[in-house]
Order: structure tokens, then sequence, then C-alpha cells
């Protein structure tokens, strides 16, 4: 009789172990997928209040150097870790399309080949300026 109860036992503490150890992985998962997911919509919000500074500062001094100064002096303020990928200005309009990039840090999805592409964003945010 003793023979199966510790069976039974070693089958439990396998099961509880095998869960403890699914719980912790879907609980990694959980986190660095919302460390990425916030961190794009943070990178969109600075993405798109830089492109509207950039539109008024072409607006103002018609030179491209202006926006992307008034680019940079956004992602000082707000996010330090984002860098410009591209900006476009159209002349005649005015209207300034920013993209922006960065790498989220992340607990294991930056440190696992395969998956570090996902932890690297992007934002892209058209800026008009306002009406003359």
């Amino acid at each position: 009789m003793n023979r199966f109860d510790s069976d039974e036992r070693g089958f439990i503490s396998r099961s509880f172990l095998l869960a403890i150890i699914v719980f912790a992985l879907l609980g990694i998962v959980i986190i660095d997928g919302s460390s990425i997911l916030f961190a794009k919509w943070q990178l969109s919000d600075v993405a798109d209040a830089a492109a509207i500074d950039a539109a008024v500062a072409y607006r103002t001094s018609e030179t491209e150097q202006a926006a992307r100064d008034a680019v940079t002096s956004v992602l000082a303020d707000r996010d330090k870790d984002a860098v410009i990928k591209k900006l476009t200005i159209d002349p005649q309009t005015g209207e300034v399309k920013l993209t922006l990039m960065k790498d989220t840090p992340t607990l294991f999805v930056t440190h696992i080949g395969p998956l570090k592409d996902f932890a690297h964003v992007e934002a892209t945010s058209i800026g008009k300026p306002p009406p003359a």
C-alpha cells in the first residue's frame, strides 16, 4: 500500500511543478507582451506630438532643420530612447510625415534571437500645420 501512495504523491508533485512552470511562462509572455504594447502606444503618442511640432516649426522657418530640431526636442522631453527613422516634409502643404523607432526593454523577448524583432517598435504619424 505504501508503494502506491508514494507513486501518487510523486505524480501530484510533478503535476504541480508543471503547472507552476506553465503559469510562470504564461506570466512572462503577458508581461513582455504588455511591455511591447505599451511601448508602441507611447511611441505613437510621442510621434503625434513630434510631427505636429515639426509641422509648426517648418511653417514658421521653412527649413527641414527646424522641423528636425523640433522633433529632437520632443524626443528629449518625452522619450529619450526613441530615434528618428524617417522624416519627410511636403514643401507645398507643410505636412510632416514622421516615423520613430525604439527597442523595448523586455524580460526575455530581447534575449531570444528569433523574437528580438517583436521588441523593436515603430510609429508613424503625420503632422499638419495649423491654418495660416
